[in-house]
């Protein structure tokens, strides 16, 4: 039977309403043939989110409609696998015939930090091929794990290029993007072999958005924000500002942090918004982008290098040479077939650009990779 997790906004509803709601739901869910296995609710603001086994949204919208009068805002389907690496559990924290199970009500926000690591700025002239951080996955896989384990990160992807980990708590997901940063700077005796070069974006959001996915949009932001963050820096979201004024543990965190505000987010996703729907087109220039992002060549060069610390046409072959990764990483086709698709014209321009960039050539890498 589907999955599904719904939204409720309920603007000074305690923990103790929902709960009761909640018992309502078990009350009467066979008459719709669902489960109601658990929930999440934030008090602060407002907002609670039912995950639900149903045979479609209507009968969730049924079920609570008939229970409290509680109709959802939004319900989309889910993945159980997907929530659980996200929210840590896909049931309810206690048995749901529970005696007193409305005097325990359940108060944990389904709020999440992500936190996107970008292992592709990986510097490495100094390493040969079978040594190259973009070809060490499993060497990275293993520490990354034990990292974001250590301070309360669930994995929810990883691959050679880099990952993605949810954090209950914003702080911890900065703690641990700093030990990563300082863990990439290894320089003590034989450190060389495991240095590697991470880019890190952090942004927080609840689960349900404007896309049909989980976490859509805070896992764009956090990715977008990984892809420019300069090496050594974690670029933080707008929506990370609350929780940096309250302050973190980690020594040092406002050198080696950066906020954006929300007009250079709002940049940044325009950036990238035009650019993903330009990028294969190997005639792209710098007028024709600056057109559709609505700028001048001038003023698209000043606000594009301010914001990524890349001109116009350096961000456009920094963005192609990531995707030509993505590319090699699944085994697109032929090196000279993923040069062409990933919008580069000439084979030999994309060899000399990905060699210059990673410091070894597209098919030692497609080698150490396959």
């Amino acid at each position: 039977m589907p999955l599904y997790m719904d939204r409720h906004d309920i603007p000074g509803a305690t923990a103790a309403d929902v709960a009761h709601a909640h018992q309502q739901d078990l009350r009467i869910q066979d008459d719709f043939d669902c489960r109601a296995i658990t929930y999440w609710f934030d008090e602060q603001r407002g907002m609670a989110f039912c995950l639900i086994e149903a045979p479609s949204e209507q009968a969730v919208r049924d079920m609570h409609g008939s229970a409290h009068g509680l109709v959802p805002h939004e319900i989309i389907e889910v993945q159980s696998n997907v929530v659980e690496s996200f929210l840590g559990r896909i049931r309810d924290p206690r048995p749901p015939k529970d005696k007193g199970a409305e005097e325990r009500p359940i108060d944990e926000p389904a709020l999440r930090a992500v936190l996107a690591i970008d292992l592709r700025n990986a510097c490495g002239r100094r390493f040969p091929a079978d040594a190259h951080p973009l070809t060490r996955g499993v060497e990275l896989r293993t520490s990354m794990l034990a990292l974001l384990r250590r301070f309360g990160g669930g994995v929810v992807e990883w691959s050679g290029r880099g990952g993605l980990a949810s954090f209950a708590d914003p702080g911890r997901a900065i703690d641990c993007g700093l030990e990563i940063l300082r863990s990439g700077r290894d320089t003590s005796p034989g450190a060389a072999a495991r240095t590697f070069c991470a880019s890190i974006g952090i942004s927080v959001g609840q689960p349900l958005s404007r896309d049909a996915a989980l976490f859509s949009d805070t896992m764009r932001s956090a990715r977008r924000l990984s892809e420019i963050a300069p090496e050594g820096k974690i670029l933080l979201s707008p929506s990370m500002k609350e929780f940096l004024e309250a302050g973190f543990s980690a020594e040092g965190q406002h050198d080696a942090t950066a906020c954006l505000t929300t007009e250079d987010e709002r940049m940044l996703h325009l950036l990238m918004d035009v650019l993903e729907s330009l990028w294969q087109q190997p005639d792209l220039s710098v007028a024709d982008y600056s057109r559709a992002l609505g700028l001048s060549k001038s003023q698209a060069y000043r606000k594009i290098s301010a914001l990524t610390g890349y001109g116009p046409a350096e961000f456009i072959r920094e963005y192609r040479l990531r995707r030509a990764v993505e590319l090699i990483e699944d085994r697109y086709g032929t090196i000279s077939e993923t040069a062409y698709e990933a919008g580069f014209s000439s084979l030999s321009y994309f060899s000399k650009c990905f060699k210059r960039r990673y410091g070894l050539l597209p098919s030692e890498y497609a080698g150490a990779v396959s």
